[in-house]
C-alpha cells in the first residue's frame, strides 16, 4: 500500500508539471507491467480518454503507472492451505507489477526534476545558485554590498527600506564574479521579525518557556523595533515548481538561517579589519591605551577569522562535496529531499545552531567585538566605519594614547572578551567527546594562551 500511494503521489506532481514530461510518461509503454499481468494493464490507445490539451485524465495517470483491473472482492484469491499456490501467484503478480509501475513513475519525476525538462533549469543548478549566495560560495558579491548597504543596514531595523537595500543588492550581484548566473536573479533581501538565537528557541521549543500569544507577539515586536537591520537581514530564494518540491519553505528556513550566522560574522570581520587598517595609521605612536587596544584588535581578528575558517571549509565545504554525490546517487525524489534535509542539519549542527547554550556564548563575544570596533572608530577617527582614516589628527591621537579613560575602557573589554572566549571555549570542549568535529575549532581558538587560563 504505501508503494501504491507513494507511485500515485509521483504520477499526481509530473501531471502537474505538465509538458513534455507528462507526455512522455504517458506515451512510454509500461513494458514491465503488461509482462507481469499478462496483459492486464489498460491499454494505451487513443480509445482511452488520454486530453492533451488539458494534461490528462485519472485514466490516463492510472494507464500511465501500469495500473490493471485488480479482482473484485469476491473473486480475490483465498489464502487457506488449500490454494495457498494461486494466491501466493496472485500476490507475487500484483507485487512486482506494483513495484515496477512504482520504480518507473520514480525515475520519470526524479529526471523531470534534476534534469529541468519540467521547466525552471537543472535542479542542480538552483542548488549551486543558492550555495554561492546563503553559503557564501562566491561571497565577493557581499563586499560590494556591503560597501554600499551598510549606512542603510544600520539604521534600526524598522526605518530601513528594504526596495532600496533589494536594489543595491542586485547591483552587487551584478558586479561579482556570478554575474553570469541567470538564476541569481531569484535571490531577493528580507529582514526577520527577531534575532537569530530567538528563532531557534521558537523552532525547535528549547527555551521550555510557555508564554501567551499574546506575549510572544510583543516580544516580537520589541525585538523589531530594538533591533539594526544588519542584526535581521536575510536573503530568499524563489525556485518556482517543481524545484520547491525540495527547496521548501522548510529547507530555506534553514538556509536563512546558515546565511544570517555566517553574515554577522563577516560583517564583524569587515569591522574589525577597518579597525586594524586605522591603527596601522597609528603606529609611529607607542605605548599608552593604543597598545592595549592594538592587541585587543589582534586577538578578536584571530577569533573571528578562525571561526569563519571552520564554518567555510570544515563544515559548508565537506558536506556539500557529500551532498553532490548523494544527489547523484538518489534514484527517488522523496531520498533526494531525504539527503538535502540531511544535509541541511548536519550543517546547522556542525555550526552550532542546535546548541543554544554554546550560541548564546559566540554571540556575546561577537557582540563585545562590535562594541570595541565602534568604540575604537568612534575615537580615532571620524565618520562610519573609519572613513574619516584620512585626515588622522596625530595631536588627537596623541591625546587619546594618553587617555586614562580609554585606556580603562580597553582593559575592561579585553578582560571581558577573555572571561567570554574562555567560557566559550570551555563549552566548546564539553561537546567534543560527542562531535569530533569541534576539536580543531577548540584547537585553533585555544591556540592562545590567555585562553587556557
Amino acid at each position: 500500500a504505501p508503494a501504491v500511494l507513494t507511485a500515485g503521489r509521483y504520477v499526481d506532481a509530473l501531471r502537474e508539471c505538465g509538458g513534455e514530461p507528462w507526455r512522455r510518461f504517458c506515451d512510454a509503454p509500461s513494458h514491465a507491467a503488461n509482462a507481469v499481468s499478462g496483459g492486464g494493464a489498460l491499454g494505451l490507445g487513443a480509445d482511452a480518454g488520454f486530453d492533451r490539451r488539458n494534461g490528462g485524465s485519472i485514466v490516463e495517470a492510472r494507464r500511465a503507472v501500469g495500473a490493471i483491473d485488480m479482482p473484485s472482492a469476491g473473486t480475490m484469491p483465498s489464502s487457506s492451505a488449500s490454494d495457498g499456490a494461486p494466491a501466493d501467484a496472485e500476490e507475487r503478480r500484483c507485487r512486482a507489477l506494483v513495484s515496477a509501475s512504482f520504480s518507473r513513475a520514480a525515475e520519470a519525476l526524479l529526471s523531470a526534476v534534476k534534469t529541468g525538462a519540467a521547466g525552471g533549469g537543472p535542479l542542480l543548478n538552483h542548488l549551486r545558485a543558492i550555495r554561492s549566495t546563503f553559503l557564501l560560495a562566491q561571497g565577493d558579491f557581499l563586499v560590494h554590498f556591503l560597501d554600499q548597504a551598510t549606512e542603510e543596514l544600520s539604521q534600526p531595523a524598522s526605518k530601513v527600506v528594504l526596495s532600496r537595500v533589494q536594489s543595491l543588492l542586485e547591483m552587487s550581484i551584478k558586479s561579482s564574479s556570478c554575474a553570469s548566473d541567470v538564476l541569481l536573479d531569484n535571490v531577493s533581501c528580507d529582514l526577520e521579525r527577531h534575532g537569530i538565537v530567538t528563532t531557534l528557541l521558537r523552532i525547535y521549543d528549547t527555551s521550555g518557556d510557555r508564554t501567551s500569544d499574546g506575549a510572544a507577539t510583543a516580544s516580537d515586536t520589541d525585538e523589531f523595533a530594538t533591533s539594526t537591520g544588519l542584526e535581521l537581514f536575510t536573503l530568499s530564494y524563489d525556485a518556482g515548481w517543481p524545484h520547491s518540491v525540495l527547496l521548501s519553505r522548510r529547507a530555506l528556513t534553514k538556509y536563512q538561517l546558515l546565511f544570517r550566522h555566517l553574515f554577522t560574522c563577516k560583517f564583524l570581520e569587515r569591522r574589525l579589519c577597518a579597525t586594524w587598517r586605522l591603527q596601522q595609521r597609528t603606529r609611529s605612536i607607542q605605548g599608552g591605551s593604543l597598545g592595549v587596544n592594538c592587541s585587543l584588535c589582534a586577538k578578536m581578528l584571530f577569533f573571528i577569522q578562525n571561526y569563519i575558517y571552520y564554518l567555510t571549509f570544515e563544515v559548508f565545504e565537506p558536506n556539500w562535496v557529500r551532498f553532490e554525490k548523494d544527489f547523484a546517487e538518489s534514484r527517488t525524489l522523496d531520498a533526494l529531499i531525504e539527503k538535502h534535509e540531511a544535509f541541511l542539519d548536519t550543517c546547522m549542527k556542525e555550526c552550532l545552531l542546535f546548541k543554544p547554550g554554546i550560541l548564546r556564548r559566540l554571540e556575546a563575544a561577537k557582540a563585545t567585538c562590535l562594541r570595541f570596533c565602534a568604540g575604537t572608530l568612534r575615537r580615532l577617527a571620524p565618520g562610519p566605519d573609519g572613513a574619516g582614516e584620512e585626515q588622522l589628527d596625530h595631536s588627537h591621537i596623541e591625546a587619546v594614547a594618553q587617555d586614562a579613560l580609554f585606556y580603562t575602557a580597553n582593559e575592561e573589554l579585553a578582560k571581558t572578551f577573555q572571561e567570554q572566549l574562555q567560557s566559550l571555549v570551555g563549552a566548546l570542549k564539553s561537546s567534543t567527546l560527542l562531535e569530533t568535529n569541534l576539536s580543531h575549532l577548540v584547537h585553533r581558538l585555544a591556540a592562545d594562551p590567555e585562553v587556557l587560563l
